[in-house]
């Protein structure tokens, strides 16, 4: 039996647009703000992060955590740890 499957080479890539798609209940418990659709272009994710302004606030052992996203690079791991290490210790 043979895998006749092939990956794609790196030059068949080069020309493919990054296209990400996020399906998932993250509008939280906010009646006034009607789930839409957002199109972003890629060079303004950022101003995109920052208007959405996404926030997680849960309890972790008792202890209130509260989490803020204003750009993309605060889903990093490390700024996600920074900012639950400010307020864990």
């Amino acid at each position: 039996m043979s895998d006749e499957t092939k990956s794609p080479s790196a030059d068949e890539l080069s020309w493919t647009p990054l296209r990400l798609a996020v399906v998932a209940p993250l509008a939280g418990h906010n009646p006034a703000r009607p789930a839409m659709p957002l199109r972003i272009a890629a060079d303004d994710l950022d101003a995109a992060v920052e208007k959405v302004a996404p926030s997680l606030s849960i309890k972790i052992g008792g202890a209130p955590l509260s989490l803020e996203f204003r750009k993309r690079r605060d889903f990093d791991p490390k700024e996600v740890w920074a900012q639950a290490a400010s307020q864990l210790t």
